[in-house]
């Protein structure tokens, strides 16, 4: 198990946030997360949230189809699916981050009643943001 530490996550949450940017993604874009849990998908998810790109967090047991369904829904402009490609966005540039999460990630329905369906809260104004983390 790895414990992260408040100061260790913003450093390495600066770093994805600076692949993500190299990699073109801006606010609004979204990133398809289709991996194990771990210490990096948590940073990843944080550096992604704090500069309003939204994760699109994707269950790493379906089935190739049922992945392609979710990531043609979310039109996602970057599909990690990899564990390494994860890793390797610890070593981008550091880039800004805000203090807080100006997005939620979307995540997808089961699908019980049809084709799954992708459910998030919008990218929001960081006034609105800053509201929510300080709850």
């Amino acid at each position: 198990m790895e414990v992260l530490s408040r100061a260790t996550a913003d450093v390495a949450q600066s770093h994805v946030a600076g692949s993500l940017r190299r990699a073109g993604l801006r606010c609004g874009d979204r990133v398809g997360l289709c991996v194990p849990s771990s210490a990096a998908l948590l940073n990843v998810l944080g550096g992604a949230l704090r500069t309003g790109i939204v994760p699109v967090v994707v269950n790493a047991q379906l089935l190739d189809a049922e992945r392609q369904v979710i990531r043609d829904d979310a039109e996602v402009m970057l599909w990690i699916d990899d564990p390494g490609t994860l890793t390797g966005l610890l070593d981008g540039p550091p880039d800004e981050l805000a203090p807080h999460p100006l997005a939620r990630p979307m995540y997808y329905t089961s699908g019980t009643t049809g084709r799954p369906k992708g459910v998030w809260s919008c990218v929001l104004e960081d006034a609105d943001a800053r509201a929510l983390w300080n709850e």
